[in-house]
C-alpha cells in the first residue's frame, strides 16, 4: 500500500512589526471587552440611582469638565392589543370615528348593502386610533373615554426600558482622559469599575431603595 507523504510545513518568518502589532491587537481587544463590561456595570448602577429626567455633570478629579450623564424621562409604548374590543367600544360610543371600507368588484356595484353585507367592512379610523395611542403614551395608561368614564378597551400600554446615556463629551474631554490614562490615574478603574469599594454598603443599598421608590411614585397611571 502506497501512502502519500505529508508535505512539510515551512514556518513563516513573521517580521517583528507583525508580531508586535498582533500582540497589540489582542491586548486592545481584551481591554475593549473589559471596558465594555465595566461600562455596562456602571450604567446598570446609574440606572438605579438616577431618576427619569435627571442629569449629572461628569468631570475629572481636577475639575476638568467631561460632559454629562443623562437618564431620559420615562416613556411609554402603546398598541392596540384587541382590535375587536376597541372597535365594539368605538362603534357604540363614538360612531363618527368608524369608517366604512367597501371591497366591491365592478360586477357587484349594483347590489345594495343589505344584499351583500360581507362586502362592507367597518373599522375605527386610523387617525382616531393614533390619537388614542398618543393619549395612552402621554398618560401611561389606556385613555379615559369622556363619554363613559371608562378606559378604552383593547389598548395596551407598556413602560419603555429605562437607560442612561452619555451625550457627546465636551471639547478637550478625550485629551484629558487620555492624559490621565497615560499618567496611571485611571488604574483604579481596572481594580474597581464602579469605584464603590469605599462606600458603606448599607448606605448604598438604602439610597438605591429610596431612589427606586421615588421613581415609581413619579410614574403616572401606576399606583
Amino acid at each position: 500500500m502506497t501512502t502519500t507523504p505529508t508535505p512539510t510545513q515551512v514556518p513563516v518568518a513573521w517580521s517583528d512589526e507583525t508580531r508586535h502589532l498582533s500582540t497589540r491587537m489582542a491586548m486592545v481587544k481584551a481591554a475593549s471587552e473589559y471596558l465594555a463590561s465595566a461600562e455596562k456595570a456602571i450604567k446598570d448602577r446609574l440606572n438605579k440611582t438616577l431618576r427619569p429626567g435627571e442629569k449629572i455633570a461628569a468631570e475629572m478629579p481636577d475639575g476638568t469638565p467631561l460632559g454629562e450623564v443623562i437618564k431620559p424621562k420615562t416613556t411609554y409604548k402603546a398598541s392596540v392589543r384587541d382590535t375587536a374590543a376597541l372597535f365594539a367600544h368605538v362603534k357604540q360610543h363614538h360612531e363618527t370615528e368608524i369608517e366604512i371600507t367597501a371591497h366591491l368588484t365592478p360586477d357587484m356595484l349594483e347590489f345594495l348593502r343589505e344584499m351583500l353585507p360581507d362586502a362592507i367592512r367597518e373599522n375605527v379610523r386610523p387617525a382616531y386610533v393614533t390619537q388614542l395611542l398618543n393619549r395612552a403614551m402621554a398618560a401611561g395608561q389606556p385613555p379615559v373615554d369622556d363619554a363613559t368614564g371608562e378606559l378604552f378597551p383593547g389598548i395596551e400600554v407598556q413602560r419603555a426600558t429605562e437607560y442612561v446615556k452619555v451625550p457627546p463629551l465636551t471639547k478637550g474631554a478625550h485629551e484629558a482622559i487620555l492624559a490621565a490614562w497615560q499618567a496611571g490615574a485611571l488604574a483604579d478603574i481596572a481594580a474597581d469599575p464602579l469605584g464603590l469599594d469605599q462606600a458603606p454598603a448599607e448606605d448604598v443599598e438604602q439610597d438605591v431603595e429610596q431612589d427606586v421608590e421615588q421613581d415609581v411614585e413619579a410614574v403616572p397611571g401606576e399606583e
